[in-house]
Parts: structure tokens; sequence; C-alpha cells
């Protein structure tokens, strides 16, 4: 049953894919990767190209790595049926228990807003489904007293963070508390590491940047803090550094990583709100619901190890 109805799932979710005409989307997340990928693959600077929208991709080196063999396939779109097939396998290995198994697997497949996420190939449930299973695997190796190794958890981590900013919050949960206690070569072992791949990925996106003018006016880091004002970033930041001192096992964990993310959307929702009004923040596109989604692949875990049997 558990198989059957995953795999039911995406292969609903290919046909999707393939029938739905993309360009009559009023989202561009698929189109903004596409763009910047293309850019990449041409030898262009990604973050001038326009998609079908007249956008630009946020996208961070990472995120656009990780579409290119789909784009190259013929559908960024395909990057989400991927993501979901690693994501049903995890739960198979995560939870013993056939019901909780299947449960998860309920949870992911009738959501309307992970359902609407596939259908306009967005890349935000796809990014927050790697980000989650990382932290997942690093937790529960910490709370046997294992660890994924320095060097293994400064590249992952910092790959990670270079999908999205706001990966940093579920970063921070599992990471901060550890960092800190580290003894300062293993700091500086691990700062250097991450410092060298934050250089080396910047360095395939930014080389063909034509001016520094250029840089200003369209880089990534612009888009993505449009979205929050800094004294809110500051203030989820602080959150998540405080939460991951708190965290004892891997349900807390994921209890924790997932309000912090959720009050992420609730305060850029909130901002735009405020600027913009409620109306125009809804029905003009001021504001993207979508965000919301980054705490679902957390919280479909949480809810499931919080079942009874």
């Amino acid at each position: 049953m558990f198989f059957g109805t995953a795999i039911l799932y995406l292969l609903f979710d290919i046909y999707i894919n393939i029938s739905v005409d993309k360009y009559a989307l009023n989202i561009d997340r698929w189109s903004a990767m596409e763009a910047g990928i293309r850019s990449i693959l041409s030898g262009e600077y990604p973050y001038s190209a326009i998609d079908h929208m007249q956008g630009r991709t946020s996208n961070l080196p990472t995120l656009i790595f990780l579409g290119i063999p789909f784009y190259l396939m013929g559908d960024v779109g395909y990057l989400q049926v991927f993501c979901a097939a690693i994501y049903f396998l995890f739960i198979y290995i995560l939870f013993d228990d056939y019901r909780k198994r299947f449960f998860a697997l309920l949870l992911f497949v009738l959501s309307v807003s992970i359902n609407y996420e596939q259908y306009v190939k967005s890349d935000i449930i796809s990014n927050f489904i790697i980000v989650s299973i990382y932290s997942v695997v690093v937790q529960r190796k910490r709370d046997k007293g294992l660890s994924l190794g320095l060097l293994i958890t400064a590249f992952l981590s910092t790959q990670l963070l270079l999908t999205r900013l706001v990966a940093l919050m579920p970063l921070n949960v599992v990471h901060f508390k550890w960092f800190v206690q580290l003894k300062l070569k293993r700091k500086i072992f691990f700062l250097i590491i991450s410092c060298m791949l934050i250089v080396l990925n910047l360095y395939f996106v930014l080389k063909n940047v034509p001016s520094l003018e250029r840089f200003k006016e369209h880089n990534p880091f612009m888009l993505q803090n449009s979205q929050l004002p800094f004294a809110l970033s500051i203030l989820c930041i602080g959150l998540s550094i405080y939460s991951s001192f708190v965290v004892k096992n891997l349900n807390a964990m994921l209890k924790y990583t997932t309000l912090c993310l959720l009050l992420t959307a609730a305060l850029a929702m909130g901002a735009k709100f405020y600027t913009h009004g409620i109306y125009n923040a809804f029905f003009n596109s001021r504001t993207d619901l979508t965000y919301w989604n980054m705490a679902m692949p957390f919280l479909i875990f949480y809810w499931t190890f919080k079942i009874k049997n």
C-alpha cells in the first residue's frame, strides 16, 4: 500500500509536469530557475536573466546547480518529482511502524499546499524537503552520540545555506549550539571550509557579472532580503539560535524548527500587510503564501512522531 500509493502519486506528478502549460502559470519560480540555469550554461550572468513574467531569479548557487540535471531533462519541474520520491523513501526508512509511514505519506499527498507547489513547479517545497532530511539525519545521529564528521557537516550545511538564506533558520536550530561547543581549532577548520565553499560557489554564478553596478542592481541577496525587514530577520535568527540551546532531541528539533519557519512566514506576510494593505497583499501578489510551505516537511515529520499507535 505504501509503495503503491507513493508510485501512483509520483506518476501523477510526472503527468502534471508534462500536461500543464507552464507559461500559463501566474508564478515564475520555475521560469526564474530556468532563466538562471540557461544563463550559466551560456556563460552569462544569471541574475540579469529575465523569466517569462519579466522577473529575475533569486536562487542561490546550490539551488541553481540542483536544477541543472532536470533542466537538461527538459523541465525543472522534475526536481519536485525527484525530491518527493526522496522524501517518501526517507519516510519509509525513518519510521519503523507501517501505520506511521502511511500516515506521513498521506499527509504529504493530500496536502493542498504541497500539491499546489507541485502543480506550479515551485522549488520551495523541494528545497526544504532536502533541508528537513538533513536536519533529521544530523539530530538522530546526535541523539545517539554520533555525528556526520566535521568536514561533511561543513560541506553539507554550507551548501544548504546556499539554497535560500532562510535555510539559516533550520541550520541554526540543529547546529548553532553544536558549533559553539566545538574546540577553537575545529571551529576555525569549519569556518575555513565554509568560506572556501561560499567563495567557490559564488565565483561560478558571479564570474560573468559585467560590472559592479550590474551586481548592485541585480543580485540574489537583494531579492531574498526584500521579503522581510532587517529587524524582523534579526528577530527570527535570534529565535533560531535560542532554539538550538533548548533542543534536546529529534522531536524538539522538529517542533522548534517548524515554529521558526512559521514565524518567519507570518512576519513576512504581516510586513506586506502593513506596507501594501491586506487587499493588495492578497489580490495584487504583494505577498507570497507559498512561504508557509517551508515548514511542511518538518511539520509532517513532527506530527507523525507525535501520533499514538
